[in-house]
């Protein structure tokens, strides 16, 4: 666990100025959501590996009490920095591994629990956290669709599929909670955006490739004409879903 902590410490820097440039709006929509389905106002959520608190704004702003947890002690001062500037009271913060958390929660604990993007939810039993240390239900908050017309034409051509597991995991979860007989419910956000790359960035991106000659073919059919390339892209973000529901029989 050692090695996961020291990762996102590392690249918790690089990881906020991303977030930061975002202009996806990923917490705006969230949580009108939320506000529509009477989620918020809330009286306690648990935002499970926050990082360096995407969520907290809009979050802790239809909470009374915001708890924020995450492995990565850098990533909880950024939150904790972010929280502090703008006066925000009532936010909580939790420097643990999932596992130990779960070992330290008692069941019924938030009113809600809300998880996006979290690469360490891989099995039923973590399922079966969440649920437990829940008191009304459950958020798994994914990216489950990605496609654009650059990366992957080239990711296409090179036999590179890096992103389709990473991408299933929310639909894995729902066919583990379909077993355990819960009933899940989703909500699909999508976002559309344009950029334009250089010939430079694409081979420092695909640096591995940059000798194969079908790489170098294709570099040469895109930039032909033109100093950069346009990629349109289109994601999807997926919010799972399921009301609390006594597991003792499941477990």
């Amino acid at each position: 666990m050692k090695e996961i902590e020291d990762f996102w410490d590392e690249f918790a820097e690089e990881y906020n100025e991303i977030q930061e440039e975002s202009e996806l709006t990923l917490s705006s929509d969230v949580t009108n959501y939320f506000e529509k389905r009477n989620v918020f106002p809330a009286n306690a959520l648990l935002d499970l590996a926050g990082g360096s608190g995407r969520y907290l704004l809009d979050f802790s702003s239809n909470v009374k009490n915001y708890t924020l947890v995450d492995i990565s002690e850098k990533m909880l001062e950024k939150a904790e920095q972010l929280a502090e500037s703008h006066q925000r009271k009532n936010c909580q913060f939790l420097h643990k591994e999932m596992s130990d958390f779960f070992n330290e929660t008692n069941d019924n604990a938030y009113e809600y629990v809300f998880s996006a993007m979290n690469p360490a939810i891989q099995s039923v039993a973590n399922l079966l956290e969440l649920n437990r240390i829940s008191e009304k239900g459950v958020f798994i908050f994914r990216m489950t669709e990605e496609t654009d017309s650059l990366f992957s034409v080239i990711d296409a051509r090179l036999g590179i599929d890096h992103q389709q597991e990473e991408l299933s995991w929310l639909f894995t979860y729902q066919e583990w909670l379909a077993e355990l007989k819960f009933v899940t419910e989703t909500k699909s956000f999508y976002y559309q955006y344009e950029e334009a790359f250089s010939r430079a960035f694409l081979e420092t991106y695909y640096e591995e490739f940059i000798e194969e000659t079908q790489f170098r073919t294709l570099l040469s059919e895109l930039f032909s004409d033109n100093s950069t390339v346009t990629s349109k892209t289109t994601i999807c973000f997926t919010l799972l879903y399921w009301k609390k529901k006594d597991t003792v029989s499941q477990l």
